[in-house]
């Protein structure tokens, strides 16, 4: 039986944009693998658990399965789906036969071995992680496959950075120090994600309009309704006294369901002020758009007309 039993916690990486520019470069050789667009998952005795230990077991059994096959192990990775030559992260959501009849196949890109037996293996550098881990998987298989990496940040770049890339399901890279153990704060691991600007008009808020905390976002459309596509990330408070007066309420208020508001791990409505559709920011967005939305919230960099 595994030294390791759930709950496991898992090592979440740093957003490059977070850290000080001195910060972003770990000292000594670094491994780069993708950042992929799925579920993060980790398996341990038998069972198939998301990052907040959700039990996928029963819904993805065949996953579950193959990952026991490879021993007992304890092992970090992500759940994809696999539309063709990209990742459908919203195919994650469909049932099996859903996604037989669809062409989606749903493979965990394992990345890390945390325990092998009465191994705890958190303690150990990456690259004897990684070793582990290709001994156990060297070749891919149906439901399992091991993560690419490279040693070279030029070639990640190319690989795995890029708006054509982004949109295959390939949010950037990650770098991981070869020397850092799991879970070590000193040597952590940093990712580095694609983003874009766009111009989106404000049709909501919420908290008080005089200062409001976030924005409801949208497009204009040809016959003249604003289609809602993203909610932003809490404003600064530079653009919380910037919009201070300039949005004027429209109708009751309402709200976005779960699904819609755009902001993970969200449990309830999100609840907003109607405003007149007539400022416009700009945004910075990742490739993460799907039925008409973005599906993380978006960060606000500046009212477009602010002298």
């Amino acid at each position: 039986m595994a030294v390791l039993k759930p709950p496991v916690t898992l090592m979440a990486p740093v957003l490059e944009s977070q850290l000080p520019a001195r910060a972003r470069r770990p000292a000594g050789p670094v491994a780069y693998e993708p950042k992929l667009d799925g579920w993060r998952c980790y398996t341990a005795g038998g069972l198939l658990l998301t990052r907040a230990h959700k039990d996928l077991t029963g819904r993805f059994p065949e996953v579950a399965a193959a990952a026991s096959a490879l021993g007992d192990l304890v092992l970090d990775g992500e759940l994809c789906a696999l539309r063709g030559d990209r990742l459908d992260f919203s195919g994650l959501w469909l049932g099996r036969p859903r996604r037989e009849a669809e062409g989606l196949a749903v493979v965990l890109v394992l990345f890390d071995v945390l325990a092998a037996g009465r191994r705890d293996l958190r303690s150990a550098a990456y690259t004897t992680r990684r070793g582990e881990l290709l001994r156990r998987l060297p070749e891919p298989q149906p439901y399992l496959q091991p993560i690419q990496n490279t040693l070279a940040e030029a070639e990640a770049e190319r690989r795995w950075f890029g708006l054509e890339i982004a949109r295959r399901g390939i949010e950037g890279y990650v770098r991981k120090p070869c020397r850092g153990a799991y879970g070590d704060p000193k040597l952590p691991w940093i990712k580095r994600r694609w983003r874009t600007t766009v111009d989106l008009v404000i049709a909501g808020a919420t908290g008080d309009l005089a200062k409001p905390r976030g924005l409801v976002l949208g497009h204009r459309t040809p016959q003249g309704p604003v289609r809602l596509t993203a909610t932003s990330l809490p404003l600064a408070a530079p653009l919380r006294a910037t919009l201070a007066g300039r949005l004027r309420a429209v109708g009751e208020r309402a709200t976005l369901p779960a699904a819609r508001a755009g902001l993970p791990g969200r449990q309830r409505e999100l609840a907003y002020i109607p405003v007149v559709p007539e400022v416009e920011v700009e945004v910075e967005v990742d490739a993460a758009f799907e039925l008409g939305r973005w599906r993380h919230g978006v960060k606000v960099l500046r009212v477009r007309d602010a002298v």
